[in-house]
């Protein structure tokens, strides 16, 4: 169908490392009416695992595989600057990567999301312990706190830290959601219980509009 065809397309962008191709794409799909959460959950994201699963195999540099991620934040850049800035009364979400995470492609995409839902967002960025959110939730108050993982390096560490996270995000009033697949494993989810587990930007999104509906 037409989504497969769009992600064949971004797919050989990245892997050419054209961002501009790639950007194009996606903004044309986007500005078409295809929101953001269906385009990254249908398009850029399995793209991006097309690329990761060439790495794998030994088909693609490390090099390659750079230039592919620096064309997708490129071209997530560009969806980002066709966004509206939120109001002032937008309700405030904090978005981050966990720990020892340096994957800036599923925070900057989280982003993005709650920002097309209306949100104002906080990003601050891969690698961000649950510790420092912790603190920042403290301090901010947001609604929303989505946590985004590829790999998740110290479970045991993360799962101490995760008590004070969960502690100020309480008391914030916010509804904390973790996603990708550093949380995926059923294990990893029973000891870092969270508002939801998601599989999909598109749960994300569902979620952040029934917030922001109450």
């Amino acid at each position: 169908g037409d989504a497969e065809l769009l992600a064949e397309a971004t797919f050989g962008a990245l892997l050419d490392g054209s961002a501009e191709k790639a950007s194009a794409l996606l903004t044309d799909a986007h500005a078409s009416g295809r929101g953001l959460a269906a385009l990254f959950d249908e398009v850029l994201c399995p793209s991006m695992r097309r690329v990761g699963d060439l790495w794998h195999q030994g088909e693609l540099t490390v090099a390659q595989e750079h230039v592919a991620t620096r064309a997708a934040l490129s071209a997530l850049q560009a969806l980002g600057g066709a966004l509206a800035a939120a109001g002032p009364l937008a309700p405030l979400a904090v978005c981050c990567g966990a720990g020892e995470d340096f994957h800036e492609l599923p925070v900057n995409c989280s982003e993005l999301v709650l920002r097309e839902g209306g949100w104002a967002v906080l990003n601050l960025g891969a690698n961000t312990p649950f510790y420092a959110l912790a603190e920042t939730v403290a301090r901010r108050g947001p609604r929303l706190v989505a946590v985004a993982a590829t790999v998740l390096a110290d479970l045991d560490r993360a799962v101490r830290e995760f008590e004070d996270l969960r502690a100020a995000a309480a008391r914030a009033g916010a509804s904390v959601v973790l996603g990708g697949a550093g949380f995926a494993d059923a294990a990893v989810r029973r000891r870092l219980p969270a508002d939801l587990h998601a599989d999909s930007f598109t749960q994300l999104s569902k979620l952040s509009a029934k917030i922001r509906k109450k």
